[in-house]
């Protein structure tokens, strides 16, 4: 009997934001859809909101001048993270796959299209640091 190293699964997709998926059926279709989590929401805009709120104390109990701009600044701020992730959407249907970035602009692509899908990683120079951040490429038929 030969030795045989054990195989791993190939991961089918790396994306840059938790998801969380939601499944939802109808008559006509089924299909997939994929949203930033909550977790993602927290992270990035909790900061914010607790500056948003601690400001408000200091301009409605403590009367501090100018610390409502401030409670604005920042509550504006965490308002467009929400924004920005409740733009991301994937969407797979048995015909096709639609992904919509943080600026709410679509892509789709026919799934009989879709020659290959990688996981790559691309490299962002942040300061002096080159950063490698986890991709999905969908390659298609032109």
């Amino acid at each position: 009997m030969p030795n045989r190293k054990k195989q791993r699964p190939k991961t089918a997709a790396v994306l840059p934001i938790r998801w969380s998926i939601k499944m939802n059926h109808k008559i006509s279709s089924d299909f997939v859809t994929v949203r930033a989590q909550f977790k993602s929401f927290f992270v990035l805009s909790a900061i914010w909101v607790m500056l948003a709120v601690a400001n408000l104390y200091l301009y409605f109990v403590r009367h501090v001048p100018d610390s409502e701009l401030v409670a604005l600044l920042t509550g504006t701020i965490a308002l467009l993270w929400w924004i920005w992730l409740r733009g991301f959407k994937l969407t797979i249907s048995g015909e096709e796959l639609e992904y919509r970035d943080g600026f709410f602009k679509s892509s789709r692509v026919s799934i009989k299209d879709i020659v290959d899908i990688k996981n790559k990683y691309i490299e962002w120079n942040f300061i002096t640091r080159k950063m490698k951040i986890p991709r999905i490429f969908i390659i298609a038929q032109k």
